[in-house]
Formats: C-alpha cells, sequence, structure tokens
C-alpha cells in the first residue's frame, strides 16, 4: 500500500520575448508499505514444489519506508520561435529494516534534471529534443520478499546432464540491490502542412544501468559461466539439475534506441461524408542488454530472449468514416516477425530452427448516435479469424503461441448500447 501527500506551486518570473517565464516548484512526501502472510499450507510445506519453506522462512513480516521528492520546473519561452523546459528533482528513500532478518537497506538520495528544447519557425513545422536521467529504487519487495519455491517457466536443456526439464527453482530477494539509473534522449520533427494533414517522427534512446532482475533461465544454460556456478545451479551427486536458485541482482546495462512515427490524414467533408485515418508506429533499432556486470551485450532485437520477444517494428493503424450519426472504423495492429526461442533437443528438426510469422489482426467497429443521450455500438474483433502465428516457445504455459500479444479466440462479436441520463 501507499499513502502520499503532494503539493504545488506555480508562478510567473518575468516577460521574455516568447511570453512569461513560469516557475513551479513541488513536493511529494510518500510512505510504502508490504505485508506478508502465508498459509497453513505454505507454512506446513503442503505445497507440491515448495522444498525451501520453513516456518522461519515465511514468518508474518511487514516492512515500510518513507519517501521524499522535491522538483522545480522553468518553461521559458525565449522568443516566438524558440522555447525551453528546465526542470530537476530531488528524491530521498530511507533504508528499509527488516525486523525477520535485522538487516536495514541503505539510505538513497538522487537527483535528476531533464531539459528539453522546441524550435517552431513556422505554424507547419517544430523541432524538438530532451535529454534526461532518471532512477528507480528498489522496491520493498525485491529486496525482502520471502523466498518463494516453484518451478523454471521454459523447458531448457542442461548442456552437462542432457536433460531437457522445467527445473525446480526457488527465488530470493536481496536486500542489498543498488536502483536503476538512466539516460535520455529525443530528438524529433512536427509537420503539419494543412489542416488535413499532420505528423512526426521521433528518435529516442535510452541507456539504463544496474538493471533490477533476475538472471533468465534460458540465460543460465546458454553460458558455462552460469550453468557451471553452484551458487545458481544445484547438481546431485550424479550431475544432474537438483534445482536454481535465482535472486534478484544488478545485472548491468540495456540499451534501448528506435524512431517513434505518428502520421494523420482528416479529409474534407463530401456529399458521401468525411474520411480519415491515423498511423502509430515504433520501429527499433537496437535492444541490447546484461546478463551479469561483466557479460558482453546480448542482442535481443528481433528474437525471442528469456521471457520475451522484442519485435523490430510494430504499429496501430485505424481507417474511419463518418456520415451523419454513423461512424465506422477498420483498425489493424501488426507485429512483426522475429526469431523463435528454438530450444535445442526441444521439438522435432522441422520445427526447432525457425523463424515466427508476423501477426496483423484486423478489427471493424461502428457507432450510431440515435440521440444525444443514446448510442448503440457494435463491432467484429480479428474480423479474419486470423490464429496467432506458431511459437515453439516453452516459457509460458501456453504453449504454440505467445500470450503477451496473441490471441488464441478468433473472430469475435460485441453489441453495445448506451444511455446517459442527463
Amino acid at each position: 500500500t501507499s499513502d502520499s501527500f503532494d503539493g504545488k506551486l506555480t508562478r510567473s518570473l518575468m516577460a521574455m520575448a516568447g511570453g512569461d517565464v513560469m516557475l513551479a516548484l513541488g513536493a511529494e512526501l510518500r510512505r510504502e508499505k508490504t505485508e506478508f502472510t502465508s498459509t497453513a499450507a505454505l507454512k506446513t510445506n503442503d505445497v507440491q514444489g515448495d522444498r525451501s519453506s520453513s516456518d522461519e522462512l515465511l514468518a508474518d513480516s511487514s516492512n515500510s519506508r518513507d519517501i521524499a521528492g522535491f522538483y522545480a520546473e522553468v518553461n521559458a519561452p525565449f522568443t516566438k520561435e524558440w522555447e525551453g523546459q528546465f526542470a530537476v528533482r530531488y528524491d530521498h528513500y530511507k533504508g528499509v529494516k527488516d525486523p525477520l532478518s535485522g538487516l536495514t537497506s541503505q539510505n538513497l538520495d538522487t537527483t535528476n534534471p531533464k531539459i528539453a528544447l522546441s524550435y517552431r519557425p513556422s505554424k507547419a513545422m517544430l523541432g524538438r529534443a530532451s535529454f534526461g536521467t532518471g532512477f528507480r529504487a528498489p522496491s520493498i519487495s525485491e529486496m525482502f520478499l520471502p523466498v518463494r519455491s516453484g518451478t523454471i517457466a521454459s523447458f531448457v536443456k542442461d548442456p552437462v546432464s542432457g536433460e531437457i526439464a522445467q527445473f525446480d527453482l526457488d527465488r530470493y530477494g536481496n536486500p542489498l540491490l543498488k536502483p536503476e539509473k538512466s539516460k535520455q534522449f529525443s530528438i524529433g520533427l512536427v509537420l503539419e502542412p494543412n489542416q488535413n494533414w499532420n505528423g512526426s517522427i521521433d528518435y529516442w534512446m535510452i541507456r539504463k544501468t544496474d538493471i533490477i532482475s533476475e538472471i533468465g533461465e534460458q540465460t543460465v544454460f546458454d553460458n558455462p559461466v552460469y550453468y557451471n556456478n553452484p551458487n545458481i545451479v544445484i547438481r546431485d551427486s550424479d550431475g544432474f539439475v537438483s534445482y536454481l536458485q535465482f535472486k534478484k541482482e544488478n545485472r548491468g546495462k540495456l540499451n534501448t534506441s528506435g524512431f517513434d512515427l505518428a502520421l494523420n490524414w482528416r479529409g474534407d467533408a463530401t456529399s458521401i461524408g468525411r474520411f480519415s485515418a491515423n498511423l502509430g508506429a515504433t520501429y527499433l533499432t537496437e535492444y541490447k542488454f546484461q546478463s551479469d556486470p561483466n557479460s558482453p551485450l546480448t542482442n535481443g532485437l528481433g528474437v525471442f530472449r528469456d521471457d520475451k520477444a522484442v519485435q523490430r517494428w510494430r504499429h496501430k493503424l485505424n481507417l474511419d468514416w463518418a456520415y451523419g450519426q454513423l461512424n465506422l472504423t477498420l483498425g489493424n495492429t501488426y507485429f512483426a516477425g522475429y526469431r523463435d526461442q528454438n530450444i535445442p533437443g526441444l521439438a522435432d528438426a522441422g520445427w526447432n530452427d525457425r523463424d515466427v510469422e508476423a501477426y496483423s489482426l484486423w478489427d471493424l467497429s461502428g457507432s450510431y448516435a440515435f440521440t444525444k443521450n443514446l448510442k448503440l455500438r457494435a463491432g467484429v474483433i480479428n474480423l479474419l479469424d486470423t490464429p496467432p502465428p506458431f511459437t515453439n516457445q516453452s516459457r509460458y504455459f501456453h504453449v504454440t503461441w505467445d500470450p503477451t500479444y496473441g490471441d488464441p479466440r478468433g473472430r469475435s462479436f460485441f453489441v453495445n448500447l448506451q444511455y446517459k441520463f442527463k
């Protein structure tokens, strides 16, 4: 749970050629609290796959911490064409004392600035750029959540024993976690040549350090430095995997960059109605991450890795028609294809060295307003009854498709009648 109090003050500082310089000052006080209460089944180890739990590990616990934040923002219109935004924020996270272990996490202090500039040489064009830093403190759960026992999500192959399985797994928190930090930069252009057309393109780049995460099971068994580490992979006397131990840690860097594209068209009214269209898309140019601070960056773009696929291209397209009280929309959602998970030995050869096809869904919806208060909406989701593309991923229980973006339900219909009382 979280309880917070915040306030903000604004005022004009001075006049510049483009208008008044505005100052905003703000503060936030917040208390976060987590509570853990285990069931009798957990405490008596009456749960399948639960090996590490005990009365001591599963004792009821309560943790809290206090957070204070202060910020200042200045909006400065230097001229009619140039405008700047300058902001800085300071946050203080008080250390969390865990009554069960007696450990106290470190106090955290961070100051993060942001600078943004925009240039509008005409009503039809706007250039913009920004740079800033970010900060994410480890959550109380990431530091002090009791041990959780279960199995890994994916089937993986152990190169030592040759076994292919979903191995048992114990998950641990880590009170020594450091905060995640980031730097982000963007630059873009907005065009509006006339009242019918407008669009924008922005390039962005994010660099994160000290990423808080568990190591992925696929990464473990792809690298000898991990699957030969007795602190991660616990083996029996015959060399077979008994279970794994994963702990929340600061696992290094994440580098990602790409382009965001928006394009909008609104046609003039005609005797057969008004047509319009809009497109929103993202094209990734980089997605690389580390599994630990000493390892090289691993490519995760256009490939299923550990727990997800990162597609290079995604878009949402809408085509609209309005005629009086009638509105129709044809929409397309698109995800580019990627390299499949391809766990060695898990599937037959013909299904184990492959790419996942692109996924394209079309939806049709419409509405009719009988009066200002009464409106009917209806539509068809997945108009062409397109199944999600086949994948050999074994991360999720829903095999043969990826539930993070696919939908196996096929074509469906909906009708909604809305009446507003006013």
